[in-house]
């Protein structure tokens, strides 16, 4: 049951949500941003930048995910 959610809802739908953060990141690459760093305006950006670095984070997840092996098991009766 864990393993069908992951592999079948779960990681399917996080495959979706990265693909589409990718496409915005391509959509938004030239539009810049003023990056803060404590609080403070920093380095100048791009929302298409932030918006891959985003998607770079999520698919290490959705690969370490992807690799964990599932050894539980639910069965019997319940209460």
């Amino acid at each position: 049951m864990l393993k069908t959610a992951r592999d079948e809802v779960i990681l399917p739908y996080w495959r979706q949500l990265i693909d589409g953060i990718k496409d915005l990141a391509v959509q938004y690459r030239d539009i810049p941003l003023l990056s803060r760093t404590h609080g403070q305006p920093a380095t100048p950006s791009t929302i298409g930048k932030e918006m891959a670095n985003v998607a770079y984070r999520m698919e290490r997840q959705y690969r370490q995910l992807n690799q964990v092996e599932i050894l539980g098991k639910i069965n019997g009766a319940g209460r």
